[in-house]
């Protein structure tokens, strides 16, 4: 081989061996299959990789042509060919010495990134395969010679990248080209250590899994010391998480087998640590561990009698002392055995070991919260109080000069007590170290916030006392204090986003150590306001953002019912659930509940630090927290105190006000504690709810009232009247009708109250006469146990309270158009409601009347209008109007059985011509605009008829555009379909005999085709049983329907003897005409009633069809037949290819009995 070639493989083996060995795996032999992830190049270092190797390629191809292709180099003398040869060798060093350097780096870098990623498996399955020997996974045995020789190459030869059976290196890296060096045959060298590696560290995942932890720590003296602490790292974190590839339910939750840990694995983990003393933060990782050994079974008592035999073992290089042993029991969350592998604090305060002591004071604490042991409180407050006393470390510089101190001054003064000089025994690792100034101010801090919460629940001669001393007489401590508590709570939502619990804790601290300076330095306060203001601003930061994301509804638990009717108390979890799911959707911070918030509230004598500026906002998130949690009359203090500074936030607190206090005291609002699962058995109905007594209804208005005048006295710009009259009829019986007096109670005298207020009292009294205070269910719910009769007498008397109210507010304002609209729509519901009980000679005139006020208001609004503000600008008088001229004031409660005035639509079309030309558009934008938004609640059976008279008013206007296109597709079903009612014979039917009426549907193939058939018209959907989907209709009795209405038409004239249907499989039929058919539904057979019945009246098919806003129904009607009832009897029916057959049976000839069958068929009526 050429020197220069040799030059360049060695340089690509000592820079790029993991891409060697993608070069040359078909050589690797073969090796133990261990239960682990294998272990793969990233492949954000491929690219350093290849790059590397192209580098030293190149300089190995650089070096070969300068050989061979110079002539003069051939013909010098053996001396001039060795200095050339040296040259161009030292010219190649130097030349890779860099790229070497940076190979070196992406070397360990790839190695450490790979070591991140080690797994190690103690499932009971993988135990068990590694117990089966490694033969049964597919791989040689192994043994302790190739183990220690794999050790001991690894160490002499370097780090090497490890490799797995399944991959290390990734398919990109192993099909790139590498350059002409890779392809040369390599020494025996570089793929002997890659293997040698790869069985180190699947021996030591494999050793892992047996439990062999002797054999890992021999293994891990094979890795540098910085590469041990990851592995180290790795195992225990790999161990406690469990295999990435283990089985998860949707939750994230393991399934199934988990890693089998002992106590004595743990201990065994906790000696390889490398380090000299194992550190806090890796042994609260060893007690996380230790807490995994429950999963698989093994008792939680074992894990402090394993450590207690093994610290009476004598081991010279112990890693897990007495001290840390206690500490891993506390992060195994063992308390009270730690403390028994804790010091006592007179050994710790003899060995100056400032953090044990604050573990044994947390320790401690724990323990007195778990058992309420008021001695562990004693000695945690003790143990704080050592921590905090002690002296501050020497600064640097002042520890320098003291070292550099003249050897002659130091005099060395012997223990007067021997064993006192020494350490405690429990102490075995020594006197504590020192700490820095810095570690030492960090545990202070900590150390006072851990101080500050004992406060409360200490005796008083310690802990009062101790923290009034903190802000009066040792005032640098003081500060120490809030500076420490106060910083927690400033960065408490960025270090804690998830834990709003301990972001909590640190609110109280804050008004622990708050209150203890307004109680005890009073005098000094103007000292401590600048630190209480930004106190405050914690809380206050933390307000404003759970007003925004919080989502509890409640202050504390809430009372909730189970199936049995047992009362039982619920926190909120449904809160918390939606802010989890919150926050791992856009990463945001979990919100403290308002509830837990107010607890920490800053008070009156506090809130006196905040600065003028602050306090708007401050005010503002208060009430949103009490109304948050629905404590409306907390919160409206702070309504009242915003009102002056803050109007516009005012209003809009009042309103949210008005509907939290009208939700709180909801007569029905008990109701909706049962569940949907409430009436099973052993539950008793009668106490779903309780009746509300009038006293009850009393105070509700009472209080409303009260609300209702500090509200006035604010003297806010855009309170609307409305909300009050809302809240007023939400705290009102649903039952019972509004009475005078009532209203007087909450807005004062009739003649005090603002008409528009008034109105709409007044259109809210309405809307419940004409529903619930009709409706039997409703008072039967509310338990008025009132009857029939009793129920229509306290409806007509609302009526007359009502009209009797609006009378009074007329007298006030004549000409108000809201009062005369309210006016004549309830005397138009008066009307209909009076003759739905009885036939009213006098309904067409009291209707009349009642249209005529609408027209009048109308013309009130009219005279009105220039003066109006923009948003009382409305069409609600035109649309009542309209309404009511369909056929009743209330659009919903428009039924085909209301007859309409259509005369009336066109005085409609003239009063809105009659708006100003500046207003004429907008308004007939608003009525076109509510004709189509509104279709949804019309009656289908009259939504023809309401949209045909709304265009004739509208227009052609773009916002009518839906509505007109709703229209025409009305008028095209209309035409495509046709009502067909023939007598089956001839016209002369005559009085004396029955005839035959053929009922059919004539229609177009394409309305056939596209509505599916005319089946559904011969069924009845909710009566004839089986199951019926009708297209996203309601379900209907078509048959019943068709066949009540026809007797309806029929029954005055004729005698309805059958009503036969067709059978749903009926198919239709060809008709004359092109591109008709027809589909035949029903025959009647009648019989008239008198010789003077000279027509057939028309009958009525409702047939249903889905729209852009539900369904609607068109009714259609067939023609009137004329026919001749004179004679007796009129024309026989026509019949064709009659065929008679007579059967004579004499089989009981002998008994006296001989009968005859006889048989007709043909075509027609036999």
């Amino acid at each position: 081989m050429n020197w220069r070639r040799m030059l360049a493989v060695s340089l690509l083996l000592a820079t790029a061996q993991d891409v060697l060995a993608a070069c040359i795996q078909n050589s690797v032999p073969a090796t133990p299959v261990v239960p682990a992830a294998p272990l793969a190049i990233p492949r954000a270092l491929i690219p350093a990789l290849r790059t590397a190797a192209g580098q030293a390629a190149a300089g190995s191809a650089a070096g070969t042509p300068a050989a061979a292709t110079t002539p003069a180099a051939a013909a010098t003398s053996g001396t001039d060919e060795t200095a050339a040869a040296a040259t161009t060798a030292t010219a190649a060093e130097s030349g890779t010495d860099t790229a070497a350097t940076a190979q070196a780096a992406a070397s360990e870098q790839a190695r450490k990134q790979l070591l991140q990623k080690l797994e190690f498996d103690r499932r009971p399955s993988a135990i068990l395969a590694a117990w089966a020997g490694p033969a049964a996974a597919g791989g040689a045995p192994l043994n302790s010679s190739a183990v220690n020789a794999a050790a001991a190459a690894t160490s002499t030869s370097g780090p090497a990248e490890p490799r797995s059976s399944a991959s290390a290196v990734a398919p990109e890296l192993e099909a790139a080209p590498l350059s002409a060096a890779s392809s040369q045959p390599a020494d025996s060298a570089a793929p002997a250590a890659v293997a040698e590696l790869q069985l180190l560290l699947q021996t030591l995942q494999l050793a892992v899994t047996r439990g062999s932890w002797s054999e890992v720590g021999q293994l891990l003296t094979g890795f540098s010391e910085s590469e041990r602490l990851l592995i180290h790292d790795r195992l225990i974190v790999s161990l406690t998480s469990g295999p990435s590839n283990a089985p998860r339910g949707r939750n994230g939750q393991r399934i199934g087998e988990r890693n089998l840990l002992r106590a004595a694995d743990v201990i065994a983990i906790a000696e390889l640590y490398p380090g000299a003393a194992i550190p806090a933060e890796r042994l609260q990782g060893l007690g996380q561990l230790a807490a995994t050994c429950e999963n698989e079974g093994e008792s939680p008592a074992v894990l402090a009698q394993r450590l207690q035999l093994h610290l009476a073992e004598e081991r010279p290089d112990r890693k897990l002392t007495k001290v840390a042993a206690g500490q891993l029991l506390l992060a195994a969350n063992r308390l009270a055995e730690a403390l028994q592998f804790l010091p006592t604090l007179q050994e710790l305060q003899a060995a100056n070991d400032l953090k044990t002591q604050a573990i044994l004071a947390r320790t401690c604490y724990g323990l007195h919260r778990q058992q309420a042991d008021q001695a562990k409180l004693e000695l945690a407050w003790q143990a704080v109080q050592s921590v905090l006393e002690s002296p501050a470390p020497e600064a640097p510089a002042a520890a320098a000069a003291a070292a550099a101190a003249p050897a002659a001054t130091e005099i060395a003064t012997p223990p007067a007590d021997p064993a006192a000089a020494q350490p405690s025994a429990a102490l075995t690792a020594g006197t504590a170290q020192p700490l820095t100034l810095a570690q030492w101010q960090s545990l202070q801090t900590e150390v006072l916030q851990l101080a500050v919460e004992l406060v409360p629940q200490s005796r008083k001669e310690l802990g009062a006392k101790w923290l009034s001393d903190s802000f009066t007489r040792e005032a640098e401590r003081g500060r120490k204090i809030l500076h420490g508590i106060g910083r927690a709570a400033a960065i408490g939502m960025a270090q804690n986003p998830s834990s709003p619990d301990q972001r909590m804790a640190v609110l109280k601290l804050q008004q622990t150590a708050v209150d203890a300076i307004l109680q005890h330095a009073a005098a000094s306060l103007d000292e401590w306001k600048p630190a209480l203001h930004l106190l405050l601003i914690n809380w206050l930061r933390e307000a404003r953002y759970s007003v925004q994301y919080d989502t509890s509804t409640a202050r504390g638990p809430q009372m909730q019912r189970d199936a049995y009717g047992n009362y039982f108390w619920m926190g909120d979890n449904s809160s918390a659930m939606q802010q989890m799911q919150m926050q791992s959707q856009n990463g945001m911070p979990l919100a403290i509940p308002a509830g837990k918030l107010l607890d920490a509230a800053p008070g009156d004598a506090w809130l006196q630090s905040l600065e003028p500026s602050f306090f708007p906002t401050f005010a503002e998130s208060s009430a949103r927290l009490h109304l948050k949690v629905k404590e409306e009359s907390a919160a409206f203090p702070w309504i009242e105190k915003l009102a002056a500074s803050h109007p516009q936030e005012a209003v809009e607190l009042v309103q949210t006000f008005l509907s939290t206090w009208t939700e709180n005291h909801d007569p029905n609002s008990a109701r909706r504690r049962t569940g949907v699962y409430m009436f099973s058995f052993g539950y008793n109905e009668r106490l779903n709810s309780i009746p509300l007594t009038r006293s009850h209804q009393e105070r509700n208005l009472r209080e409303l009232a009260g609300f209702a005048e500090r509200i006035r006295k604010l003297q806010l710009k855009g309170v609307d009247e409305s909300w009050l009259a809302s809240a007023f009829a939400g705290v009102h019986s649903a039952a019972e009708v509004y009475l005078q007096k009532d209203l007087q109670a909450v807005f004062g005298n009739s003649d005090a109250i603002q008409a528009k207020t008034l109105a709409v009292l007044l259109g809210r009294m309405r809307e419940n006469l004409g529903t619930v205070w009709r409706e039997p269910q409703v008072q039967q719910a509310m338990k008025t146990n009132r009857k029939k009769q009793e129920l229509e007498a306290e409806v007509l008397r609302g009526y007359d309270s009502a009209l009797q109210m609006c009378s009074t507010g007329l007298q006030q304002e004549p000409g108000n158009w809201r009062l005369l609209m309210v006016q004549g729509s309830l005397l138009h519901d008066l009307a209909n409601y009076r003759n739905d009980l009885a036939r009213d000679a006098g309904f067409a005139d009291a209707r009349r009347q009642a249209i005529a006020i609408l027209h009048s208001a109308v013309d009130a609004y009219l005279q009105a209008l220039p003066s109006l503000p923009p948003t009382d600008i409305t069409v609600e008088c035109f649309n009542s109007w309209f309404y009511a001229a369909l056929g009743d004031a209330s659009l919903a409660r428009i039924t085909p059985e209301r007859n309409p005035v259509l005369e009336q639509m066109p005085l409609i079309q003239q009063a809105f011509a009659a708006i100003p030309a500046e207003f004429r558009d907008r308004h007939l934008d608003l009525f076109a605009n509510d004709l189509f938004s509104r279709m949804s609640s019309v009656n289908p059976a009259v939504k023809f008829r309401y949209v045909r008279e709304g265009l004739r008013i509208a227009g052609e206007r773009q916002q009518a555009r839906e509505a007109r296109q709703v229209l025409d597709y009305y008028s095209d079903l209309v035409q495509e379909i046709q009502l067909l009612a023939e007598v089956d014979g001839s016209v002369r039917v005559g009085h004396g005999q029955p005839f035959g009426v053929l009922v059919s549907i004539r229609h177009s193939k394409a309305i056939e085709r596209e509505g599916g058939g005319f089946a559904r018209y011969l069924q009845n959907q909710n009566s004839g049983g089986g199951y019926f989907y009708n297209n996203g209709r309601p379900n209907e009795d078509y048959r019943d329907k068709f066949e009540t209405a026809a007797r309806a038409a029929l029954d005055e004239h004729f005698e309805v003897l059958s009503v036969t249907f067709q059978p749903e499989s009926v198919q239709s039929a060809p008709d004359a005409a092109d591109g008709w058919r027809r589909t035949p539904y029903a025959w009647l057979l009648l019989k008239a009633r008198g010789p003077e019945i000279d027509s057939l009246p028309p009958l009525r098919l409702d047939l249903d069809f889905l729209d852009t806003t539900g369904y609607v129904v068109l009714p259609v009607e067939s023609a009137a037949v004329a026919i001749d009832c004179t004679p007796h009897t009129g024309d026989l029916r026509p019949i064709e290819e009659l065929t008679v057959t007579q059967i004579l049976d004499e089989r009981e000839f002998a008994a006296g009995r001989l009968g005859l069958e006889i048989r007709a068929v043909g075509r027609g009526l036999v």
